[in-house]
């Protein structure tokens, strides 16, 4: 029994925190709290509802908060304070702040801080503004500043608060659904030039600067176009899709009911210009590309397709060692090779594969539903002695047989992802070619 699951010290802290925050917050009868620990909730831990007693003695809900609640387990005394003047500070996952800044939820999002032995909560109100501010990168966690003017010490006092970022919501809200109308945008020449400069400004970006991102993220769009809507403190903007056979205007009026735009920010128009907003979602698009895909082979370089060549046949030479460096372990002993050598190596490889394989190809050749997975330099590299002795003696056979042209892959074969086959199939090609 070496793999159970159970429960290390820090779920009971978190349990406890929620719970006594839980009971702090609900003690007046305004707020109600519908949160739990162990992250069940993606992100987030839960909400609290600013509530309303109405004539019929029951708490309707006026405005719900995402939150996260930190249980501060340790000591959070800020002991330096050459930058930073804050009384404390605590590390805190990024988690919270990516949903404000990625425009997840619309809600207004809270962070807690508990201190349950000292009975002490602190809070953050994780606006737009407090994001912006973060200058969040890639890091997953975050150290955020406090004092005590961030401690909750009249629960009276929170509540108005709450109030007042609810109102605030309910301002934003009205500026988006009251110019619905896309005249309104036309009849203001100032700011549709300024849209149509930016419109511009992001088709190069979106179309040319950054294609092989567009082209992998968004196959079936043909342009991009942004949808816009000013209010007198806050305005929003978002990009959407014009699909390919689709037609559709390039700038619009922004709203709410109709656009379906993939990113939207709502801002202060005093804080933040509509370039640095449009920056902002382009970044994040940038981002989401690297965690779901690569750069196609096709857009590198010559100087990268070689480097990768190379590493291709440092493989063979750690699999084969006649290839092998005298001096150096591990690498190809040539400096410089042919692209046709190269070419020779890998369908010597592929034919290794398909002659180990022979029995299994065979036995699904008729399955259309079944690949074999082929990964002919783990046979190489093996650590047994005697097999790793006769796969050599195969792939001799195999390169002596093979020559210069493409040896494409019987049905049913699919490479192993183990040693970049494919990727290295693709820059062997894009060698010829060039």
């Amino acid at each position: 029994m070496s793999n159970l699951g159970g429960y290390d010290r820090n779920s009971f802290y978190d349990s406890n925190g929620v719970a006594y925050l839980t009971r702090f917050l609900q003690s007046e009868h305004r707020i109600k709290g519908i949160m739990q620990s162990d992250d069940k909730i993606p992100n987030l831990d839960g909400t609290i509802q600013l509530l309303e007693w109405n004539s019929d003695k029951r708490a309707i809900p006026r405005q719900i908060f995402h939150v996260q609640v930190k249980t501060m387990n340790h000591g959070y005394e800020n002991t330096n304070k050459n930058h930073h003047r804050s009384q404390y500070k605590y590390s805190v996952d990024t988690k919270v702040f990516n949903i404000v800044k990625g425009n997840i939820t619309f809600d207004p999002v809270l962070l807690f801080l508990v201190d349950e032995k000292k009975e002490k909560v602190f809070w953050r109100y994780v606006s737009v503004d407090f994001v912006m501010s973060l200058d969040l990168n890639d890091e997953e966690k975050k150290t955020i500043y406090f004092s005590d003017s961030d401690l909750i010490s009249n629960l009276t006092e929170f509540h108005l608060r709450l109030v007042e970022i609810h109102e605030e919501k309910v301002r934003i809200s009205k500026n988006l659904n009251e110019n619905l109308i896309t005249t309104n945008l036309a009849d203001n020449k100032a700011i549709y030039e300024m849209l149509q400069e930016e419109w511009s400004y992001l088709d190069r970006l979106l179309k040319s600067d950054l294609k092989i991102v567009t082209d992998y993220m968004y196959p079936d769009t043909w342009k991009f176009g942004i949808a816009f809507q000013e209010g007198e403190e806050f305005s929003s903007i978002g990009i959407y899709h014009i699909r390919k056979g689709n037609n559709d205007t390039f700038v619009k009026e922004f709203s709410t009911n109709k656009e379906k735009c993939f990113t939207v920010s709502h801002y202060k128009k005093d804080k933040i210009s509509v370039r640095e907003v449009l920056n902002e979602q382009i970044s994040l698009l940038i981002k989401d590309f690297f965690k779901h895909a690569r750069i196609p082979a096709r857009y590198l370089p010559d100087i990268v397709l070689e480097e990768i060549a190379f590493q291709f046949l440092d493989l063979i030479a750690e699999a084969y060692v006649e290839v092998e460096d005298k001096e150096f372990v591990l690498t190809y002993y040539k400096r410089q090779e042919s692209v046709q050598e190269v070419r020779r190596l890998w369908n010597a490889l592929v034919l290794f594969a398909i002659v180990q394989n022979e029995n299994l190809i065979k036995q699904y050749a008729i399955h259309k539903n079944i690949r074999v997975e082929i990964d002919p330099l783990g046979m190489l590299l093996t650590c047994n002695v005697a097999n790793k002795k006769l796969a050599v003696q195969k792939f001799e056979e195999c390169l002596y047989k093979t020559g210069k042209e493409d040896y494409e892959l019987p049905y049913p074969l699919v490479y192993s992802e183990k040693h970049a086959y494919e990727l290295n199939h693709r820059i062997h090609h894009l060698l010829v070619i060039n």
